[in-house]
């Protein structure tokens, strides 16, 4: 289930498309699924489509997040979200226990930093996904990052913006074992 999706100016001509799914198939997950984002101008045409594919690990909440989204000389206005073929669910195994902790916003909205442990016994590798939102709990800017990180272990993540983000009051920080 989409929750919603959105476009961030990143710098000009260029944007970063998220989306919030909601996986309802507690203990399964899916490879592979293919998705596309389509950025609208405020004439709701067409500026440009992203198509690409995503893991769907085991967790209520998975953040999709496509960087780099060149628009040219438009401007982007809404974003829709879509998977282009059905998931195939598949009974998940043990996931290596991966915990965000030590968060700290900084007070103009341009960094977003943590600590992610690793509690198994083997190294984990996993993309870490970081949201902004303002007070009304409208996400106003993302990024994602892939980190291993060692058993037993744990090692900082930092997510920087090239500007302030005005108006952010928390970020999110979810990671998805790959």
């Amino acid at each position: 289930v989409v929750s919603w999706a959105r476009a961030f100016e990143t710098a000009p001509q260029t944007y970063t498309a998220a989306a919030y799914v909601q996986n309802n198939n507690l203990g399964a997950g899916a490879r592979r699924v293919a998705y596309t984002f389509q950025l609208f101008d405020a004439e709701n045409k067409l500026v440009v489509d992203r198509a690409g594919v995503a893991d769907i690990p085991p967790v209520p909440t998975v953040p999709i997040i496509e960087p780099g989204i060149n628009v040219g000389y438009r401007t982007v206005a809404r974003a829709l979200f879509s998977f282009s073929v059905e998931p195939v669910w598949v009974k998940a195994g043990e996931l290596p226990r991966l915990l965000v902790s030590g968060q700290s916003l900084a007070a103009d909205g341009s960094r977003l930093e943590a600590t992610i442990s690793n509690d198994s016994y083997s190294d984990a590798r996993a993309t870490v996904a970081a949201v902004l939102f303002d007070i009304d709990g409208v996400a106003r800017a993302a990024s994602k990052s892939t980190v291993t990180v060692p058993a037993r272990s744990s090692t900082p993540i930092i997510f920087t913006w090239g500007q302030p983000q005005q108006g952010i009051v928390r970020g999110e920080i979810t990671v998805l074992p790959l």
